[in-house]
């Protein structure tokens, strides 16, 4: 699982370092479309799909990055207040609910995606535009995610055994190098 979880942080990392080009890209063309409507009264064709796929891009190579670092709304409400392995079991239960929808989804939107790609999937408007390349994103945003979710389950379950012991985890505990994990253990290593 040592291997899955480094594929999980390279890959994550970089889906959300695309996310964010595609960001950046997204603010250069809405901001392109704008001044041509400003000087040319005429919109530029295109940028609305443009847009559309970006967005969608955006949203899904960034899902398995927050997952990763532990980013996204949690609730620990009633893993807070339960003992270590029993919070790891609970919190293991409900990874598995995760992939198992993760895996319907991953299902579904990648025989769409390639369904789309093989029948050439446009979308009408000012412009023709493809659709596969924005419903690919979200396939690979949802196998990432699930990549990270599998990890997860493992960590919980080999917590949950006593196996592993407990590590914090989240954004900010992710990378702990060696001497602040020392700080947070109290010097007791």
């Amino acid at each position: 699982m040592k291997h899955l979880e480094k594929f999980n942080g390279h890959a994550s990392r970089a889906a959300a370092v695309i996310a964010a080009t595609l960001t950046l890209l997204l603010a250069i063309s809405i901001t392109s479309d704008a001044a041509a409507r400003l000087l040319t009264n005429r919109s530029i064709p295109g940028m609305v799909e443009l847009s559309e796929t970006l967005l969608v891009a955006i949203v899904f190579l960034a899902l398995g990055y927050g997952a990763y670092t532990g980013s996204h709304i949690s609730l620990t409400l009633v893993t807070g207040a339960l003992p270590t392995r029993a919070a790891a079991a609970v919190r293991a239960v409900a990874d598995l609910v995760v992939i198992v929808l993760l895996v319907w989804m991953l299902w579904a939107t990648g025989s769409r995606a390639i369904d789309s790609f093989l029948t050439g999937e446009f979308k009408f408007g000012l412009a023709q535009w493809p659709l596969w390349p924005a419903r690919t994103s979200i396939v690979i945003g949802i196998a990432l995610t699930s990549c990270v979710y599998v990890a997860s389950t493992w960590e919980n379950t080999q917590i949950a055994r006593g196996v592993r012991r407990a590590t914090p985890t989240g954004p900010e505990t992710r990378e702990i190098v060696p001497e602040t994990l020392e700080t947070l253990e109290g010097g007791n290593r």
